[in-house]
């Protein structure tokens, strides 16, 4: 079989292209794999950041129900006399 040299360049032309469209491929699905362990960690801390804010959020207001409670103020208005 012979091939001619229109035949032998294309024949190049379409590995070469191949070839970087391979590459192409798979660096994208490498930065894919690599994103999607970041989210998967951004996600992780997003979710531990709410917990926090939640117990953050309790403690307040605990801490405002004993600066308000009533029994609390009258004993340090005694204790001021």
């Amino acid at each position: 079989m012979n091939m001619d040299d229109n035949t032998a360049i294309t024949l190049i032309v379409f590995v070469c292209v191949a070839a970087g469209a391979l590459k192409h491929y798979f660096n994208a699905k490498a930065q894919f794999a690599k994103q999607s362990k970041t989210n998967l960690a951004l996600k992780q801390q997003i979710i531990e950041l709410q917990q926090e804010h939640s117990q953050l959020k309790q403690r307040i207001q605990t801490l405002e129900a004993i600066v308000t409670d009533e029994g609390i103020q009258l004993k340090q208005s005694i204790n001021e006399l």
